[in-house]
């Protein structure tokens, strides 16, 4: 797998580890010992290691070098968020994982919500992120429209900013232009 489908899958799971605890909870009637209650530990593992990726990825981008790019047409993109929500209603929706059949249910849940992801720009518009301080802006570099991730409190102007690569998008830079 390529580095980009790497970071995408694990864009993925940071988008739905909020959804994993939320499995693991409506599933923590007995969780111990562990083995009565794999589904638990499994979401609530999912969940946590989403969580910790979730701060983690953005910033091992930001060391990674940067470069200039000229932006204009800057629009934040954190209305997509509410209709993504919309996917975290499963866990509501009274499934219980009582038996292959619904696992192997969920498991088509997922798998298409997989695709759907990879083949989208969804991967930053992801809950996890903006838990973890970030937020996503829209803007137009050399003609062509970008999607990049801005720490919560950023300003993002028209104008030069630094960035670092972050698959097919950018993670602006901490680094800040001198006049």
């Amino acid at each position: 797998m390529s580095n980009e489908g790497v970071l995408l899958s694990r864009l993925f799971v940071t988008s739905y580890a909020p959804l994993a605890i939320m499995l693991a909870l409506r599933n923590s009637e007995r969780v111990w010992p562990p083995q009565q209650a794999i589904v638990f530990w499994c979401f609530a593992a999912l969940g946590v290691i989403g969580l910790l990726d979730a701060f983690r990825l953005p910033r091992g981008a930001q060391r990674r070098g940067h470069r200039r790019v000229e932006l204009s047409d800057i629009k934040d993109e954190g209305g997509q968020v509410a209709g993504y929500l919309a996917t975290y209603l499963l866990p509501f929706l009274n499934i219980e994982l009582d038996g292959w059949r619904s696992g192997a249910a969920l498991a088509v849940y997922f798998i298409v919500l997989f695709l759907v992801f990879l083949r989208s720009d969804l991967a930053l518009v992801n809950p996890a992120l903006y838990i973890a301080g970030w937020r996503v802006v829209s803007a137009t570099s050399n003609g062509r429209n970008i999607l990049l991730l801005v720490e919560r409190d950023e300003l993002v102007q028209a104008g030069t900013a630094h960035v670092s690569s972050f698959g097919r998008f950018y993670v602006q830079s901490s680094r800040r232009e001198t006049p």
